[in-house]
């Protein structure tokens, strides 16, 4: 029978309820981000959601630069820092590492720039 067929009752119905509940969490999770910044489903995983978010954020700031620090003496540098940065974020997410050390450093790293540039991050 065709899966596209409304008359079908194979998963017509548990289908169309997850899709509805889906919906209405989706509303939920939307009014939370709305009134305070994130939603249930994003402290699941809140590693995740921050390096996405901070790697995003990054990007975004960088596409849109009006200034720079002094140390990085102009906005190309600052620029290529901030992609760097956003670029080493994600790659905690998607790369597998072949010792557990390679994780630590760059997650050392990354920490370590936000605590030095954290009050640089305005436009």
């Amino acid at each position: 029978m065709n899966k596209l067929n409304v008359f079908s009752n194979k998963d017509g119905f548990g289908r169309l309820s997850k899709n509805i509940v889906y919906f209405f969490d989706n509303l939920k999770y939307a009014k939370q981000r709305i009134v305070r910044g994130f939603a249930d489903c994003d402290i699941w995983d809140f590693s995740f959601y921050l390096k996405k978010l901070f790697s995003d954020g990054l990007d975004c700031f960088a596409d849109d630069l009006h200034g720079y620090p002094e140390s990085y003496g102009s906005v190309e540098n600052w620029e290529k820092e901030l992609r760097r940065i956003a670029d080493l974020v994600r790659k905690l997410d998607v790369e597998e590492f072949e010792r557990p050390d390679d994780y630590d450093e760059i997650k050392n790293e990354v920490l370590d720039w936000m605590r030095d540039n954290f009050d640089d991050l305005w436009d």
